[in-house]
């Protein structure tokens, strides 16, 4: 059963891109080389992917211990805490958050007050800063009017 989902999983995908290069080659489909390189190696990296993920969860019915076993865990684990790329994708957000609240002047000390309680809000941070208060307000009178001002030096046109 697992080896039906495994060759599934893979020739499907080629299946359709077999299609894909014959109505190229019959000239049905105007494609540049270009395109169908890119196809043709996005298709067997991920062919390859596939099938080595394939692989590796299958080694989860093996025995505690063995190698085969432990790339499975292994795998698991990275799965479970996101890996590589969420690891990554947390730290950039959390910087860019930071940088959000100090452009905003909510980078200061926590100031207790009924609002972060109020919405169920635990941790530290302050809210409703008059800084923040102040930079939302310039940031809404200055974008309609910047944005007239654009608008106005693209196209050229005064009124119509």
């Amino acid at each position: 059963m697992r080896n039906d989902l495994k060759t599934q999983l893979v020739s499907l995908p080629f299946a359709a891109f077999a299609g894909y290069i014959g109505n190229v080659l019959s000239n049905k489909i105007d494609a540049p080389g270009w395109l169908v390189g890119f196809i043709t190696i996005s298709a067997i990296i991920w062919a390859i992917s596939t099938w080595r993920y394939v692989e590796i969860f299958n080694y989860g019915r093996m025995i505690s211990g063995t190698p085969a076993r432990s790339m499975f865990d292994n795998l698991k684990a990275r799965l479970e805490h996101g890996g590589r790329i969420g690891s990554i994708y947390e730290t950039k957000l959390t910087t860019m958050l930071n940088a959000i609240d100090r452009f905003f002047g909510d980078s200061g000390p926590n100031e207790t007050t009924l609002w972060p309680q109020a919405f169920g809000y635990r941790g530290q941070a302050p809210f409703w800063t008059s800084p923040s208060y102040e930079r939302c307000l310039s940031i809404a009178l200055v974008y309609p009017i910047g944005a007239l001002f654009i608008v106005w030096a693209i196209h050229g046109k005064v009124g119509t």
